[in-house]
């Protein structure tokens, strides 16, 4: 009789990693629980006892994802000196995630297919963009305060339009952008920005 454990050798981070490659490429309702099994390398009762259901799992890979993001958007937003250069370096950091050869195109929270019908999830969706752009926003404000924008320029509309600019690079590169037209897009958006004199 088979057993109905985990395989032996079964590697937790792994195989949310795995899970995320399957939600990113397919959205959540396109991922069926055949899909995980077979790129999880684990049976159904398997992946329910180290998951819950497909619910709990995509939140739990959602979590995953977001943590990495943010992790980037920190490093390259803590770098000291005009928060202009911070955003922009930011901006052709995300242009060239958005294009890395072997991942999924775009961002998997802004960009993959919607979950209809699951409010939990896309609640959750919609607080993981509203947290980022919020961080763009504490960004412009900062660059206002220290002088680094015009007085007629609002930081927050700037954030909402570097904002917006972000979730139309996902969606280009979902559509097939290469890394050249998206690192275009990143450093024309910039030029609204006046440099810091």
């Amino acid at each position: 009789m088979a057993a109905l454990g985990r395989p032996r050798g079964f590697d937790r981070t792994v195989a949310l990693e795995g899970a995320l490659q399957a939600f990113w490429e397919q959205g959540f309702e396109s991922t069926s629980i055949a899909d995980l099994t077979r790129r999880l390398g684990i049976g159904p009762p398997s992946l329910y006892a180290a998951f819950g259901d497909k619910r709990a799992l995509f939140l739990e890979v959602l979590d995953l994802y977001y943590g990495s993001f943010v992790q980037f958007l920190d490093e390259t937003l803590a770098v000291p000196g005009a928060r202009r250069d911070a955003i922009a370096a930011m901006l052709l950091g995300i242009a060239r995630f958005y294009s890395t050869p072997g991942l999924p195109r775009g961002c998997m929270v802004n960009t993959a297919a919607a979950p209809t019908g699951e409010p939990i999830l896309l609640a959750r969706l919609a607080e993981l963009r509203s947290s980022v752009q919020e961080r763009l926003r504490r960004e412009t404000r900062a660059a206002a305060d220290a002088g680094e924008l015009p007085r007629d320029m609002e930081p927050d509309a700037l954030a909402a339009v570097i904002w917006t600019t972000v979730l139309g690079m996902s969606m280009r590169s979902r559509d097939g952008a290469d890394r050249d037209e998206l690192e275009s897009t990143a450093r024309s958006i910039m030029t609204i920005w006046p440099p810091v004199r």
